[in-house]
This record gives C-alpha cells, structure tokens and sequence, in this order.
C-alpha cells in the first residue's frame, strides 16, 4: 500500500519536471515497489514541491535554487543503501513558474524486508533551514499471482526522453497527493501485475473500480475490465472521468480475476474528491422551481409512491435537511415532491441518480417486508430506520421465547461506522410483544440515545433474592 505524508515545511526541493499540482508550503511524499522482469523488488520514491519555497538566486537573465538531498534505507544500525545529490532547480524566467510544482523521483533496487527510510534536504541558499522525512517501509517480493502498488498519475504521455519519469516508453508524471480538486477531473494510474503465467489458461481478466472508502460496491460507470494475456509481468494502465464525482473519500481498486471471473487477488489505494462544483440539494419550496424534471425517472411517480419514497429517505438526509423533508411531505405538492425526490437522488447519486434510486429502493423494500407492520412504515420504525442508516449490522443476538425473563429484544453490533467509530452496538426491544415494533432502547454511538440502565427495562421479572430470571445480555 503506499504510504501519502504530508510535510509542512519552510525549505522545499525540486528536480527534473515541473507538475501541474499546486499544494503550496508542503512536501508531499509518497511510494510504490514493484518488481523487475527477475522478480527483484525495488521501490519508487515521489515527492511533490511548490518551487515558491525554495531560496531562488538571482543570476544572468534567470533565477535558481540548489537542493542536497541524501535518501537512505537502513536496518537497524546499517546503512543498505542510499544516494545523495545536488539539484538545481529550473532556471526561472517567469514569475507564473513559482505557481508549479517540482516533482522528484528516485528509485533504489532493495531485498525483502523492513526498513527504516530517511531523506533529508538543505536549501544550499538557505543552509539552516534543514529538514528530515522518516518513514518505515516493508518490502515484499510477490512469488505468486499478485498486483504491484498503485501509483496514481497526473499524465501518461508516449516519450522516446530518457528521464527518470519514463518506463516502457512511457512519460509518466506521479500525483503525489491523492487530493482531487475541481480542475482535476481525470483519475489516471499505473501498476503492473507478475506472475500470472502461474494461472490455469493462457487469459485472465483485469478488473479496475472505484468504491466509496471502505466500501466494495464499485461506484456506477467507474468500473473496468478486459482479458489479458497470462505472463511474468504486465502493465495495468487505467483512467477514468471523475468530473461528476461528488466530495468523499474513496478507494481505487485493482483486481486479478481468472476466466471464470474467480478473484485471485485485490489491491486498493486512497484518494479524496473536494467538487465544489457538484449539485447541491435544494432546501426551500421556492428552489425546487428551479429544478427541472424533464424526462426523468420521476415524471410517471404517483403521490402514493412518491410519499413512500421520499419518507424512506429520512434515515439518510442531513441532519440539517429533516425539516425540508418533512414540509415536503406535509405540503403534498405532487409536482415539488417528484422535484424533491430527484434532486435528492442527483445530489445523492451524481453519476446514475435512477441507479441509486433503484439501488435504495431495493432495500427500504426489504426492510418494509421485515420490519414494517399495520401501523408503521417500515422505515419508520426503529429497526428498519437505523438498518437504513447505519446498513446491515454485522452481528445480531436476538432474545425472544428462548429469555422468559425479558421483554424480547435484539442486540445490534456494527463493527464499522462510516462515521469512523468501531465496534457499534444498538438495543431494540418489544414492549407488545406481537405487533413486531422493537424500540430503541439504548447505544453508544454518537448523537444515537443512551439509556445506562436499559437491561433493568428489559427484565421485567425478578426474583425475590434480586436477581434477574432471564441471562444477562453483557455490558457494553
């Protein structure tokens, strides 16, 4: 996996080529290992650099600046290897050159293992601004079917230059940060895989996605694939638009996979999207003139549909959206309310708005089948608006016939929250048994309610000696 540091510093470096990433007062570093045609592991250093920070020197008809930069890769006290040079920036005609980034790559040919890597850079025109990156790396040789790091790309150009950036007559540009502003609407990397001549067959087929971070469902029309020939090394070069991509976190995917569609093995590596540019969701009846739902998937919905529809968004809205929702519901405007629900889907699901729709629907049905009853939706009820929410929980203890001693009740654990807090668990319990309307009842995850005595409302029978008739669920 490749490791993404960011270095504030006062003394910046630079080498070769001048990038197009602007991300002023940093370093940016980053690396990839992949293997030689003879399985040899070697590492590829990136590091990004706005040439504003470094101490230029006026000479005839340019300015300049000189770097020393000494890498090393060590175990324990031994040095294994490392390189030191001096590098001059490039000459500097123009004040709009300052707005660039300097890229430097290195390579450095090591044997499996840990290291501790060290990279230290002095500004020669400003010598006391000395400045040290440390990092722990582990290289690995891959003896079996397997993918190398994942390398994100600013440009992949055909190039005859030799230049440390070029690699089977290819010019290829790092992005060093995986941070996506708006103008970088391209998603573009570089791997290879090694060893697929060990596969059954002569063909395999190469599969490449984006998911949202964490996630496995890859994200509508950002997935790929196609068949390849098996061999000892082959390289894996892909893109995608992300021009419509909304604001997130996401990972993008490489996998291995035989002709039976079999996966043999999956590599990822992170990025962030910030689109300023992407639809936002209308919050006032008087927006919702403004959006236009021409031949959509909206325009046939009856108020029916539309009312179910939009109410079973309410576990997943904002916080801050609740209220719109609910007026929208309240007015009962047949037109705003399919003006609603499209805008939502848009905003929600910018690349297939019907795909998500379609996607969300599938379940709330589902879980308006298990949990919804005479009374309530079922995405109106406790159980079904938290599954909503949260998704499917991970593990499920449920007490019923089996616990005399209580009400029934159920034990929801999630061991993930996309809200970064782990090991999550809810309590839903029945107070009329039958009417299949389990509350709420108590969890300690954040903004949800917190109830400390909730096993003393569960077990309603004691005995006379104090102790509860039922087992005990556990604390948490």
């Amino acid at each position: 996996m490749m490791n993404y540091n960011c270095f504030l510093l006062t003394l910046l470096f630079g080498v070769l080529v001048f990038s197009e990433v602007s991300q002023a007062q940093e370093v940016l570093f980053n690396y990839s290992v992949f293997q030689n045609p003879d399985g040899d592991p070697y590492i590829e250093t990136y590091a990004a650099i706005p040439i504003s920070n470094v101490e230029l020197i006026q000479k005839e008809g340019f300015k300049q600046g000189e770097i020393e930069i000494l890498t090393t890769f060590s175990q324990g006290e031994e040095i294994v290897s490392f390189d030191k040079y001096l590098l001059k920036s490039p000459e500097i005609k123009d004040s709009s050159q300052l707005r660039l980034n300097i890229l430097d790559l290195k390579r450095f040919s090591l044997k499996p293992g840990k290291y501790g890597f060290e990279a230290s850079f002095i500004d020669i025109n400003k010598p006391d601004s000395k400045v040290q990156i440390k990092d722990s790396i582990e290289i690995e040789k891959i003896v079996e079917a397997g993918i190398s790091d994942i390398t994100l790309m600013e440009s992949i150009l055909p190039s005859e230059k030799e230049t440390e950036f070029n690699k089977s007559g290819l010019e290829m540009l790092p992005f060093v940060f995986p941070y996506y502003r708006d103008k970088f609407t391209k998603l573009k990397f570089y791997a290879e895989t090694y060893n697929t001549d060990l596969l059954e067959g002569e063909d395999h087929l190469i599969q490449y996605y984006v998911t949202q971070s964490g996630r496995n469902n890859p994200i509508k029309n950002l997935k790929r694939f196609r068949k390849e020939k098996s061999t000892a090394v082959n390289i894996v070069i892909g893109e995608f638009d992300i021009g419509e991509l909304a604001s997130g976190n996401y990972d993008l995917n490489v996998e291995i996979r035989s002709k039976t569609n079999e996966l043999i093995q999956r590599k990822r590596t992170s990025f962030q999207r910030h689109n300023s540019t992407e639809k936002k969701m209308v919050n006032t009846i008087d927006d919702l003139q403004l959006v236009d739902i021409t031949n959509t998937f909206v325009n046939k919905m009856e108020m029916k549909d539309l009312d179910f529809c939009i109410g079973s968004v309410v576990p997943i809205v904002p916080e801050n959206q609740k209220v719109f929702v609910y007026n929208v519901l309240e007015e009962a405007n047949l037109e705003n309310m399919k003006r609603f629900l499209y805008n939502f889907w848009v905003v929600t699901e910018p690349l297939d708005p019907y795909a998500g729709y379609q996607n969300y629907k599938y379940v709330v049905d589902q879980v308006q089948e298990k949990y919804g009853n005479f009374i309530k939706k079922g995405y109106e009820s406790d159980r079904g608006y938290t599954y909503l929410k949260y998704g499917k929980p991970n593990h499920v203890v449920a007490k019923t016939d089996f616990d005399p001693g209580a009400y029934p009740y159920e034990i929801w654990q999630y061991y993930q929250l996309t809200n970064g807090q782990s090991n999550v668990k809810f309590v839903f319990y029945d107070p009329f048994p039958g009417e299949n309307d389990y509350r709420i009842l108590h969890s300690d995850a954040r903004g949800e309610i917190s109830n400390p005595d909730w096993e003393e409302i569960i077990y309603k029978n004691v005995r006379s000696d104090g102790s509860r008739s039922g087992s005990r669920t556990g604390d948490f």
